[in-house]
């Protein structure tokens, strides 16, 4: 069984990492997962912004009156 160990560390420029605990047994194997805090200089993609998703799933419906139905219709199985 394994036994979780958090500790907090600091990527060092080279991009390692280095552990070090007491709470490690010598010769035992361990898994690591490394979890990155975001920042400014993250390479993860920004969120976008809602005026960008306007009109992205463009098509679904033809017009005001077909999702007025679709919602009403989703609502009556509610209702049953």
């Amino acid at each position: 069984m394994m036994q979780p160990l958090k500790e907090r560390v600091r990527v060092r420029p080279d991009g390692t990492l280095r552990l070090e605990s007491s709470g490690l047994p010598a010769g035992a194997e361990a898994e690591v997962i490394v979890l990155v805090e975001a920042s400014g200089a993250s390479s993860l993609a920004k969120p976008k912004k809602m005026t960008e998703l306007i009109g992205a799933g463009g098509g679904l419906f033809k017009s005001v009156e077909e999702v007025d139905a679709y919602i009403n219709e989703l609502r009556d199985e509610w209702v049953r």
